[in-house]
């Protein structure tokens, strides 16, 4: 288990047995036999290896996870890129299990799928209003999506990778807890709408498997956008019927929802407020101007989502773990652990 741990943290780090035996004085041939199982590392051994991945000791006796059926949600990706992606996503997965493990269960929400969303032959539109009702979310915008989330049983993990990595979530469960995964360093409102969307793949898991519903991805694009703004609000924002949309208004109406203004052009011609020409045109505007990725004006800055943060600290203060054991899951020292709490008390 110890092999494939350092393994792991290693393709977490993104770099080569080379690079690794580089950093730890170890030969190439024993970095690659303490990962296969056939060197027992000592303590001396894995203090070395910790320094040089940059993990704490604790790391390598922690119980391993393994991501179950994972939904990515990017573009193709090799082999190198998904196991470095997954060994990320995997240390902050075992870090938030290890701390559920040492809390009381009414720490938590258990997530339930509306039995109305079971039937065969519903549409997206449909199961994102139900959904909306069976979270008493109305018809307004939604604020803190993250928040929303975690208070119904899923768990938000937030990850950082570059653009270069192309990813924006997935979704997997894990001991019946689902999780949804996502990349800060994409826009708020992508961020969002990747929540949304992988909410969907969540519910519709069993309707896509036995392919009840056949186009995957544009179902989940649909719920995703009806689930964060709902027709109601389209007609309600847009008017009945429009021969044009204006950007600025696309613009304030993203920052209100926190949906994209290409997703609001989208929403439009859903909610048939606009008509499939139109939504063309102004798609070919954003192709033009190369808006497809990074949008005019300002970024949405919506409230964050300290869920993990939230749940370490509290056990801290219940004493259901230890300064030792809340420093190892913050990732960080005890004397830093320690001085971020005193300098938070006099700052």
């Amino acid at each position: 288990m110890i092999g494939k741990r350092i393994k792991r943290a290693r393709r977490a780090k993104g770099l080569s047995q080379q690079e690794v035996a580089k950093r730890t004085g170890f030969c190439v041939t024993d970095v690659s036999k303490f990962e296969q199982g056939k060197l027992k590392p000592t303590s001396k051994t894995l203090i070395s290896f910790s320094h040089a991945l940059d993990v704490r000791f604790e790391f390598f006796s922690r119980p391993s996870r393994q991501l179950k059926q994972p939904k990515y949600r990017c573009s193709s990706l090799d082999k190198e890129q998904l196991a470095y992606i997954e060994a990320n996503i995997l240390d902050t997965i075992e870090r938030f299990f290890h701390l559920k493990e040492l809390c009381p269960n009414n720490f938590f929400t258990e997530f339930t799928i509306p039995k109305t969303l079971l039937k065969k032959g519903i549409s997206a539109e449909k199961a994102a209003n139900i959904m909306r009702k069976e979270w008493q979310l109305g018809v307004n915008e939604i604020t803190n999506l993250k928040n929303i989330f975690e208070k119904y049983g899923i768990i938000v993990l937030v990850v950082n990778f570059d653009e270069k990595t192309e990813f924006d979530g997935l979704v997997t469960t894990i001991d019946k807890v689902p999780i949804i995964v996502i990349n800060e360093n994409w826009p708020e409102e992508r961020q969002r709408f990747t929540m949304a969307h992988e909410l969907s793949h969540l519910i519709f898991a069993t309707h896509f498997e036995n392919e009840e519903i056949k186009d995957e991805e544009n179902f989940c694009n649909h719920f995703a956008g009806a689930f964060l703004v709902t027709t109601e609000s389209v007609i309600q924002e847009l008017g009945d019927y429009r021969e044009n949309l204006g950007l600025y208004e696309l613009y304030l109406l993203k920052h209100k929802y926190g949906l994209s203004m290409k997703s609001w052009i989208y929403r439009a011609y859903e909610s048939k407020v606009i008509s499939k020409e139109i939504k063309e045109r102004l798609f070919d505007v954003f192709k033009k101007n190369k808006w497809n990725l990074q949008e005019p004006g300002k970024q949405i800055t919506l409230t964050s989502s300290n869920y993990f943060n939230q749940l370490l600290f509290r056990a801290f203060a219940e004493d259901f773990i230890s300064e030792s054991k809340a420093a190892e899951l913050y990732g960080i020292s005890v004397m830093n652990f320690n001085s971020m709490r005193r300098n938070f008390v006099y700052c």
